[in-house]
């Protein structure tokens, strides 16, 4: 997977089953980064609460920029974790 200049490998990522999956782990950072969240000032839990709300109040669709073709597919709070944990120019709190 490619978000902008980086490549993430999610091929250890054994867990995910369904190229939704990836694509929506893709929306999620995308929307992350979008709004400002991704400051070094929050830690993971507090990223992946953040992603989890926006996915309750508004569904997956709620990550995806206007335009972007839906067929997301709902992973785990850990898989985003660990795509998060594997791009290196992301910094959260400790």
């Amino acid at each position: 997977m490619f978000l902008g200049r980086d490549t993430l490998d999610l091929a250890a990522l054994e867990q995910l089953v369904d190229p939704g999956q990836a694509r929506a782990i893709a929306a999620a950072l995308i929307w992350v980064a979008d709004h400002g969240l991704v400051d070094g000032m929050r830690t993971m839990r507090e990223l992946l609460g953040l992603i989890e709300l926006e996915i309750a109040q508004r569904g997956l669709e709620g990550l995806a920029p206007d335009g972007v073709p839906g067929d997301l597919a709902f992973p785990r709070r850990q898989e985003i974790a660990a795509a998060i944990n594997r791009l290196r120019t992301l910094r959260v709190k400790s």
